[in-house]
């Protein structure tokens, strides 16, 4: 029944005044807008079996883990940076057989897939860490408390279960302890809440219905290559078949009619008249190619990867390299400072002092270059000198490198050595306000001058004489 026509039936006649109608109960029925605008977040077991199940989500995980893992670490004690840092030193062997790369790369797939990654810090929680454990997000059951923040975590893996409860000793800034050893603690890694406060909020929650669709495109394809496609045509017995003439039709078709090798052949049989239909052969059915590439590109812009580097037909010699520029400015190098900044808040909380973990620079490729070019733009702009410069990319400086020259014609502008000329010398002095400054002589006197050329005059002429006498 039309909603409106029930509305207007139970509406009282236009000639009495009466109120507005009572309005009628109805039942949403199901839809796909419903559906999307569900408030329920995905859950790190689905975000985890998506990442194992459709390759290009875990194509755009996998690049940005292994450029997040490739970034080597400086770390910074109270601003200062310091070689061989005993942190530096541990992260270099975490401990259970991960060396540095592999647990930044398991912990940038756990953060990038689930949304949270979760450290195990192995050891006392007033001093520095013995080893670092990766705990699986599906397997971490958090349990809120009376002010929704969780009051503990319970980790479950196979016969092993931990519970971390949350140490209330410390109001500002909580931690979570093994409640059966004492001696291990976990630590959250997040950018963000979601609908759960302490829970990170998946990147995957917005595209989850793209995944799921480029999933769902691949199994239909597999399924109607398996069914033979299309059918080629329809065959259509004249004369009657009883149910055994029916079945060995049906398995003749089968063997010879289905599958990926017998697509588009046609069944030819002996006996009585027979009438073929060809049917049109549009494989629009299988023609996914639209689809998947927009479900890709929707993936990759939520992870800020770009669609150069996703997509080879979409790449050219001039976009190639600016492409990877991208990907390490808006993916790369923030998914590293939201690590390394929860690696830094540990352990200048179990050390006692303020340390950041950074990443080298010139280590990688991508950033030297963008060192290397961010360098000669300075110096060409006489913004820096060349000493300078060569810092920037790691090299020594040389001699007469911490000049900064303008244009033809301009003296020096990074320093001020010849700043004042004192009866005709140059002299080092700096002049207020660091300008070059002409000091110009007091005059002398005149009738001196004149008694110190006629005296001048004289030696000259004496020695004239001498010459002429020999």
């Amino acid at each position: 029944m039309n909603p409106f026509s029930r509305f207007f039936r139970k509406a009282a006649p236009l000639e009495q005044k009466t109120a507005v109608a009572s309005p009628f109960s109805s039942v949403a029925t199901p839809s796909m807008m419903g559906a999307l605008l569900s408030p329920a977040e995905i859950t790190p077991y689905q975000a985890w079996l998506l990442y194992i199940n459709v390759a290009p989500f875990a194509k755009v995980v996998d690049m940005i883990a292994d450029a997040v893992a490739s970034l080597v670490m400086v770390v910074e004690e109270n601003g200062e940076t310091v070689d061989h840092h005993p942190v530096f030193n541990f992260m270099r062997q975490p401990g259970f057989n991960r060396n540095r790369r592999r647990f930044m790369k398991e912990l940038t797939v756990q953060y990038l897939v689930t949304g949270t990654g979760y450290m195990h810090m192995i050891g006392p929680p007033t001093s520095p860490p013995h080893a670092i454990d990766l705990l699986k997000t599906k397997n971490v059951q958090p349990s809120p408390g009376w002010d929704m923040w969780p009051d503990s975590y319970l980790y479950s893996e196979g016969t092993r279960s931990i519970r971390f409860q949350r140490d209330m000793s410390n109001p500002r800034d909580w931690s979570w302890i093994d409640t059966g050893t004492g001696l291990g603690e976990i630590v959250p890694v997040y950018d963000m809440d979601g609908s759960t406060r302490g829970v990170g909020l998946p990147r995957l929650n917005a595209i989850r219905h793209d995944v799921e669709m480029r999933l769902k495109g691949v199994l239909h394809n597999s399924s109607v290559l398996d069914k033979g496609a299309r059918l080629s045509g329809v065959l259509n017995l004249k004369e009657g078949a009883t149910e055994e003439q029916e079945r060995a039709v049906q398995q003749m078709f089968e063997a010879t009619a289905s599958g990926v090798g017998n697509a588009g052949k046609v069944l030819v049989t002996s006996g009585g008249g027979a009438e073929f239909t060809a049917l049109s052969q549009n494989m629009k059915d299988m023609d996914f190619a639209k689809l998947i590439g927009i479900v890709e590109d929707s993936i990759a812009a939520r992870y800020n990867v770009p669609v150069t580097l996703f997509r080879t037909d979409a790449q050219t010699n001039n976009n190639y390299e600016t492409s990877w520029n991208v990907l390490y400015d808006q993916a790369v190098l923030p998914t590293f400072d939201i690590l390394g900044s929860a690696l830094s808040a540990v352990f200048a909380r179990r050390m006692r002092t303020y340390i950041e973990i950074k990443h080298d620079t010139l280590t990688s490729p991508i950033l030297a270059r963008q060192a290397v070019a961010r360098a000669i733009d300075l110096h060409r702009e006489s913004l820096v000198s060349r000493n300078e410069a060569r810092q920037m990319v790691g090299f020594e400086p040389v001699l007469g490198g911490d000049l900064i020259y303008g244009s033809m014609g301009q003296v020096p502008q990074g320093e001020d050595l010849f700043t004042g000329i004192d009866g005709g010398k140059l002299t080092s002095e700096a002049t207020p306000g660091g300008t070059p400054k002409l000091a110009i002589p007091a005059p002398r006197d005149r009738a001196a001058d004149d008694k110190e050329n006629e005296k001048s005059l004289g030696v000259l002429n004496g020695f004239a004489d001498l010459l002429e006498g020999h």
